[in-house]
């Protein structure tokens, strides 16, 4: 080869140089591109942009589903719009993304979301840094801690992989940072709900709740979001040692309302049933003057009370025990001792039974 040849050979070279530089400027990165799926692999997609050089789109670059696998969302002879990554010029490749033409879209959207304020729905994935990671529409949303809400004594752990809903507060395309709260929503729920509660609340309604909290005095019941009370003395017709023994910590509970205060945000509940009220029992079944056996349940100085219905006992008083005088109850009667007693008088208001076991037949 002479040396005109050779100058002929190089000065092409350069030229081609110059095409091949010229058109991969063409595939800078950012670019947008329309590709023919040749080729479908578990962990890629071959794909004809047009050029010589080949198009590849990797699976982590194909889905904003993280798990997802090629062979099930592309086919042969799909076409697609895809975003250039990067050209790689000696091995001649342009890898390709479909993921960020989609994720770009989600930006948009998710903009939309936080201008609308629009309620979203994600499940918890992972737990970070001041607070955890919620996947809604492939795009995973921080939530701060002080925007999770709920009781703040419980664990982040117990938020994972359950569903919440959550509205957007800030979108950081540079940043690819979405922010969310959970709070923001259960701020509004808890304004509706109270707005409700308030407005159709009244005596002796019925309501659906949980045993948040067990005292010596009463038990807080969960409506929503606010608490009721139960007093010990409204927990059962029949005598209560401590609450404990009528309900768990919880236990889903039907309570009535026995009185309300929406300035102090106060809620008076009754558990027992009034259709197990034992007076109505007693007026439907004793009457003055109705002989029957009855146990000693307690001795004091002026009489012996004797049960009759679960929540309701009777006193005989010491006058009443004997024909002849007697210094003490104790003289003749002890605890557990059945006796059989007749009704002297029913006094439903003040809630009192007199008996007597003088003139009683045997």
């Amino acid at each position: 080869m002479d040396k005109k040849d050779i100058l002929k050979e190089d000065s092409f070279s350069e030229n081609f140089e110059e095409m091949l530089e010229e058109s991969l400027k063409n595939f800078n990165e950012g670019k947008i591109v329309n590709g023919t799926v040749i080729s479908v692999k578990p962990n890629e997609v071959y794909v004809d942009i047009g050029r010589k050089q080949s198009g590849i789109v990797p699976a982590s670059e194909l889905s904003i589903d993280p798990d997802v696998d090629p062979r099930e969302i592309v086919k042969t002879g799909d076409i697609l719009t895809l975003f250039v990554l990067r050209t790689y010029d000696q091995e001649g490749i342009i890898l390709l993304s479909k993921k960020r033409i989609a994720l770009n879209e989600q930006w948009d959207k998710f903009l939309k979301y936080e201008k609308n304020s629009e309620v979203l729905e994600g499940t918890v994935k992972k737990i970070v840094k001041g607070g955890m990671l919620i996947s809604c529409q492939g795009v995973d949303v921080f939530i701060p801690s002080s925007q999770i809400g709920g009781n703040k004594r419980i664990s982040l752990e117990n938020y994972l992989n359950n569903n919440y809903k959550f509205k957007i507060i800030e979108v950081n395309q540079s940043r690819r940072r979405v922010v969310g709260s959970i709070k923001l929503v259960e701020d509004n729920d808890k304004k509706d709900w109270l707005k409700k509660f308030w407005s159709t609340i009244e005596k002796g309604k019925r309501y659906e709740g949980i045993v948040k909290s067990i005292t010596n005095y009463g038990v807080f019941v969960d409506l929503g979001y606010i608490d009721g009370m139960i007093h010990i003395s409204d927990l059962s017709w029949k005598r209560v040692n401590h609450p404990s023994d009528i309900v768990k910590l919880g236990d889903k509970v039907e309570v009535r309302i026995k009185s309300f205060d929406q300035e102090k945000q106060k809620v008076s509940l009754v558990y027992k049933k009034s259709e197990d009220n034992p007076w109505k029992i007693l007026n439907k079944e004793y009457y003055v003057g109705k002989e029957f056996e009855s146990k000693v349940v307690n001795i004091l100085p002026y009489g012996a009370f004797f049960n009759i219905l679960p929540g309701v006992d009777g006193l005989v008083h010491i006058s009443e025990i004997s024909n002849e005088k007697i210094g003490s109850p104790k003289d003749l009667l002890k605890i557990g001792d059945v006796i059989k007693v007749k009704i002297k008088s029913i006094d439903e208001d003040k809630k009192r039974v007199s008996l007597t076991m003088k003139d009683v037949n045997s």
